[in-house]
């Protein structure tokens, strides 16, 4: 739960102003819900270790790809 709010926090913050350093924040909080499972050692709670898991790759992709730059596309079509 702290890990959420932290990403969350975080993405709030970046919305006001992008910096580099949130994201790769974010990155490492990806990576640490990723591990958490055996880290913490709740392997055996295959809900939790799934959930912590697939949040993780999708907070640790999406932060990355935003670190790096690739922002993708507009949402709205400037003509």
């Amino acid at each position: 739960m702290v890990v959420a709010v932290v990403v969350f926090v975080l993405s709030v913050a970046s919305l006001a102003q992008f910096r580099k350093w949130e994201e790769w924040i974010n990155v490492l909080l990806g990576i640490w819900l990723i591990l958490s499972p055996w880290i913490l050692h709740f392997t055996t709670d295959s809900k939790a270790t799934t959930n912590a898991i697939i949040v993780g790759v999708i907070v640790g992709l999406l932060a990355l790809s935003n670190a790096l730059g690739r922002h993708g596309t507009d949402l709205v079509s400037r003509t």
